[in-house]
């Protein structure tokens, strides 16, 4: 612990340095905003290499393939092809090194709610929920399931992540139910009733929200979506 600390630390100082002789004009052709995003990516990169975390190791690497993608002439595939790229190669990995991946979970309730972080990978979070749902996902990929008697709220976030959310065995507590996303660089797949239909108010930056297999029969619920997202990417799909 005591190394990485020393490493971390000098590594922060020589970025630093970094910073200072490019703004002192020794390295003109990066400009100050590429060269903090790529101080702060390669930490999570290496990071992710430690523990096999595949988005945490992907996902950096195609954001700074759209930083640099005029010098590295990928213009052409940006943002869209390189994302899809990550994305499909941390689902392969994935799927080849399954047990590579790191579990940490930290439960909690409070107020009838029940919260779930995760520190590096979760395969599969399927356990008994309350009203109100937290997921917070960083640099990881999770499968949960919400098990909910009287579900109200689910509040989702995700940087550098992708996830997949079961709603089958949830009951609703009303009429009106919601799903709040905060997600950067992430992929979410949500599965809910044909019973339930959505109401989408979130706000969506360089990215959306997708329906499929939309019945249209007339639904008993509503979820509203709140929240916002950047270069991510939501998919709500009906069973």
């Amino acid at each position: 612990m005591k190394n990485r600390k020393w490493i971390l630390g000098i590594y922060f100082i020589l970025a630093a340095v970094f910073v200072l002789l490019n703004q002192l004009g020794y390295f003109k052709t990066i400009d100050l905003l590429s060269l903090v995003f790529t101080i702060l990516l390669i930490p999570v990169i290496l990071k992710s290499l430690r523990h096999l975390a595949f988005p945490g190791i992907f996902f950096p690497i195609a954001i700074l393939a759209i930083i640099y993608a005029e010098p590295l002439g990928i213009v052409a595939l940006v943002p869209w092809t390189v994302l899809l790229i990550a994305t499909l190669a941390s689902i392969g990995f994935s799927i080849i090194f399954p047990d590579s991946w790191h579990r940490h979970i930290h439960h909690g309730f409070s107020d009838h709610s029940y919260e779930i972080e995760h520190e590096h990978f979760s395969n599969v979070v399927d356990c008994k929920d309350g009203e109100i749902i937290d997921v917070n996902i960083t640099c990881n990929g999770t499968i949960k399931y919400i098990n909910s008697e009287n579900f109200k709220t689910l509040n989702l976030s995700m940087t550098l992540s992708g996830a997949k959310i079961y709603f089958d065995n949830a009951k609703p507590a009303g009429k009106e139910m919601e799903i709040h996303i905060s997600s950067t660089l992430s992929g979410a797949e949500l599965y809910i009733p044909k019973t339930w239909k959505i109401v989408n108010n979130m706000n969506c930056s360089l990215g959306g929200l997708e329906e499929k297999n939309r019945p249209n029969s007339e639904p008993e619920y509503t979820v509203i979506f709140t929240g916002g997202i950047t270069l991510s990417g939501v998919e709500v799909i009906y069973v």
